[in-house]
């Protein structure tokens, strides 16, 4: 697009109907009573400023990897000439801080020259048997760039843990004909972040239920965060 002519001094121009985050050349050409001769073109212009957001609006991972990366990328070309700041908060999910994972609100920032960096935070791998956690992870107050689309990145955390045991707490068990009853405690190992329910009841060996004992059956339920013993007691007759 052609500016005009311009005498031998400092001068600026504006220059319309760009297209946004666009990357132009431009060329000087000079001329006087000896000749004339063109500059070399220059990459240092581009339009607009470019759109910054996450790669990606939803991750996730194991919770046996220690570190996670998010990445935050420009749409524009990387020889945008200002650097490009971004802050960045948890601003919801399931997962605690501190005991699922280790993210306070910082900044990063795209440096000159480079179209992407990443959001690096920790996973606590807590051997805790759990439903799987998430991390709502929001980019704001960006300079030198505008927000694109996904301004928000829902990471969940996949548990790495295997499920508690649940056993009879000795076996066999006997008792006397007329011992009345026997009370049998069933056990869960460790405590979860899941609720665990187990069945039970009881069925014939060599002793008939009706004859030499009543039948029993039911349901175990252990909250959130609980483990030990429970018990059921089979009547004998």
């Amino acid at each position: 697009k052609y500016v005009g002519v311009r005498d031998f001094t400092p001068f600026a121009t504006n220059i319309t109907g760009l297209a946004r985050n666009t990357q132009y050349w431009y060329r000087c050409y000079a001329s006087n009573s000896y000749g004339e001769a063109w500059a070399q073109s220059s990459t240092n212009l581009l339009t607009g400023p470019p759109t910054v957001q996450f790669v990606s609006p939803v991750t996730n991972g194991s919770e046996s990897n220690s570190t996670v990366l998010l990445e935050v990328r420009m749409t524009a070309p990387a020889t945008y000439g200002l650097p490009v700041s971004v802050n960045y908060s948890v601003v919801g999910g399931t997962a605690s801080n501190v005991t699922d994972y280790l993210l306070p609100a910082g900044n990063i920032t795209i440096a000159v020259g480079d179209s992407y960096t990443n959001i690096s935070f920790s996973v606590v791998d807590d051997g805790v048997y759990e439903d799987a956690e998430t991390i709502l992870v929001a980019i704001s107050n960006i300079q030198n760039a505008v927000a694109g689309p996904n301004t928000n990145c829902l990471h969940t955390i996949i548990d790495n843990d295997p499920p508690p045991t649940v056993y009879f707490a000795s076996t066999p068990y006997s008792v006397m004909e007329d011992g009345g009853n026997i009370v049998i405690p069933v056990v869960l190992s460790t405590n979860t972040e899941r609720i665990i329910s187990i069945a039970y009841s009881t069925s014939d060996g060599t002793a008939k239920a009706g004859q030499e004992y009543t039948s029993t059956n039911g349901i175990f339920v252990w909250p959130r965060n609980q483990s030990g013993t429970n018990t059921f007691v089979v009547p004998i007759i």
